[in-house]
């Protein structure tokens, strides 16, 4: 078994929370200003890989991983906020939608629910088309991709542990697999390819892989902060250069992964310390995943009620109602569903259990 990271809470990996939602939300709400944000959830992905296999690759090593145990913090770490949002959408849905439309948003409803979003999306249309920028669930395809994801993967880390291979060996290989079918298959079908777990396990794989690699990576000032300057090049050229009328994932998506693996790389750089950990993106970051849920169902709605586009004074206002909704989410749905109520050195410990 390969060393995995500490599992004390790091501010940093919040503040990267940060950095990715608000290039999500940013790229829905005003598109032509930050074209390339989507990639927010590839860096999500990766974030996701890397603490979740710390976390197994952990408790495996210390015989104490329990396959039901992981699958209940998932529930309670996923279900809690997002049975909420589903439930104002098809309220909203309800009040506002015809019924042709909402009998869809029923039918996504189910699916965004079962975790099959991405599946049911593939089947109707691509992410960014017109017809799929109607959808308030439409950004639920990158949840369908993760728990796919997490149905299979700690039952492999449980056969490698079982069969003494090296956790980091088996990650990178089925990451290499998963790879090249994403190069592969994006000229051929690219729509398949955004949204099939198969060609995206490999950014989720990413961060696995350093999570197992940890002990071999130099965590010296000057080898950190070069790791994390690139990183943050790398995120900044990806949001610059990319928009959606290139092919994605594909070659493309090294870019963000890339990025994002090299900034959790380097917990010791000063980016990292000082910026990644500042308080108002740790604060970002926290309810990220609530704000994730909400920007998206209200942006469509809002646009919906007005018969038009939104303005940019409109937008911005969105984006403030989503963050205060996100806010009230984290506090009184996620937070006691999670942690119920611990003392605050368990809360702090907990944080680390991401997406």
């Amino acid at each position: 078994m390969s060393s995995s990271p500490s599992d004390r809470y790091r501010p940093d990996i919040d503040g990267l929370r940060a950095v990715a939602v608000m290039l999500v939300v940013n790229f829905h709400a005003f598109p032509e200003a930050m074209p390339g944000g989507f990639i927010g959830v590839d860096i999500f992905f990766v974030i996701s890989g890397f603490l979740i296999t710390g976390i197994i690759a952990r408790e495996l090593d210390q015989q104490r991983f329990s396959l039901l145990a992981f699958y209940d913090r998932r529930i309670r770490r996923i279900f809690p906020a997002l049975i909420v949002v589903l439930g104002a959408t098809l309220v909203l849905g309800w009040l506002w939608m015809l019924p042709a439309a909402y009998a869809q948003l029923s039918a996504d409803v189910i699916a965004s629910a079962a975790f099959f979003s991405n599946i049911a999306l593939l089947l109707q249309s691509g992410y960014f088309d017109v017809e799929s920028g109607k959808k308030p669930l439409l950004h639920l395809w990158s949840l369908g991709i993760e728990e796919q994801f997490y149905l299979f993967w700690p039952l492999i880390l449980m056969l490698a542990a079982r069969l003494r291979l090296g956790i980091l060996a088996v990650a990178s290989v089925i990451a290499l697999a998963s790879f090249v079918l994403n190069v592969a298959l994006i000229g051929a079908d690219p729509v398949a390819t955004f949204y099939l777990p198969f060609t995206r396990a490999w950014e989720l794989l990413t961060g696995a892989a350093l999570a197992c690699g940890w002990n071999q990576i130099s965590q010296t000032s000057r080898a950190s902060n070069f790791r994390a300057a690139t990183g943050f090049l790398l995120i900044a050229v990806a949001a610059a250069v990319l928009d959606p009328h290139r092919a994605f994932p594909g070659w493309w998506a090294v870019l963000p992964v890339a990025g994002g693996a090299l900034l959790l790389s380097a917990p010791a750089a000063w980016g990292c310390r000082h910026l990644l950990a500042s308080p108002p993106l740790v604060w970002i970051g926290l309810i990220s995943y609530p704000l994730y849920l909400w920007h998206w169902p209200l942006l469509v709605f809002f646009s919906l009620i007005k018969f038009s586009p939104l303005t940019l004074p409109e937008r911005e206002l969105v984006l403030l109602a989503s963050a205060l909704l996100a806010w009230l989410t984290y506090r009184f749905v996620e937070k006691p569903f999670r942690f119920g109520r611990p003392s605050p050195r368990i809360v702090r410990r907990c944080r680390s259990a991401s997406r």
